[in-house]
């Protein structure tokens, strides 16, 4: 079993305590556990060249796609994973297991705090989807496809086409996505940004899974995030847990005022 700390990162939102079924699968195959069609996994291992999931991916997947026993509903998720942790694989396949591919709709919006992340997370969608035509995911900085099941953007973009003249029909809206959800937070334009499309979706009549992913929370975080969640998941593991094993990491203690010559002297 992987150990997930018993400490909620959010004091103030009320833990769901539904937790599914969690082993160190590292294989995507096994249906027990993961369930992803052939196509996807196909793509994730072709196109995306994952060999096996990470343990963030094993943990938080089946979080994403298991229902709530009595309401049927699917609950929020508030992860804490590191960068490089493969973070953007677990929320990309979880929210992937989530659409109903028949359905020509928006399902999943996924929104990162700059463009160089949305475009980073939209290409991780689009590998996934690689081997199955069936899916199509939109990156809302290039263009806007109304027949697309997933839209990657950044807030900006997104609230920018609600607020046009294109209609986006929301009628089989499911995962609402906040990668590095902190950073949301920590800037009053972008918090304003966030809380707006919150109404649009409160509007809707329906249940929305909110997935929120972040390497750190602090308290501020904590109170803010529980004006969109009042109970979630919460994934919290140990740090030598979150770490790859293709991975290496390295610091330098740099004396004050040397740091920059020395990242000069790591890109020579």
């Amino acid at each position: 079993m992987l150990e997930v700390e018993r400490s909620q990162i959010h004091p103030d939102i009320k833990p769901k305590n539904t937790s599914p079924f969690v082993n160190q699968s590292k294989n995507w195959d096994n249906k027990e556990h993961f369930d992803i069609p052939e196509e996807l996994v196909k793509g994730i291992k072709d196109h995306l060249l994952w060999d096996q999931p990470s343990r963030i991916q094993s943990v938080a997947i089946p979080y994403i796609v298991k229902q709530d026993e009595e309401t049927k509903e699917f609950d929020n998720l508030i992860a804490q994973a590191k960068n490089g942790a493969g973070k953007t694989g677990a929320f990309v396949i979880g929210s992937l297991l989530r659409i109903d591919p028949t359905i020509k709709k928006l399902q999943v919006v996924a929104i990162g705090h700059t463009r160089e992340l949305v475009n980073q997370t939209a290409e991780v969608y689009k590998k996934a989807v690689a081997a199955a035509p069936q899916y199509s995911i939109c990156n809302l900085l290039d263009a806007y496809d109304r027949n697309a099941q997933v839209i990657v953007s950044t807030l900006g973009s997104l609230n920018k086409l609600f607020s046009g003249r294109e209609k986006v029909d929301l009628s089989e809206m499911r995962v609402f996505i906040l990668d590095e959800a902190d950073d949301f937070f920590m800037d009053k334009d972008r918090e304003s940004e966030l809380m707006k499309f919150h109404t649009t979706l409160q509007k809707l009549g329906k249940s929305v899974q909110y997935i929120l992913f972040s390497a750190t929370y602090d308290k501020l975080i904590s109170e803010k995030i529980s004006k969109l969640v009042k109970e979630a998941n919460q994934i919290n593991l140990k740090v030598e847990q979150l770490k790859l094993e293709n991975i290496q990491q390295f610091y330098v203690k740099c004396n004050k005022g040397q740091k920059i010559d020395f990242v000069k002297q790591i890109y020579d």
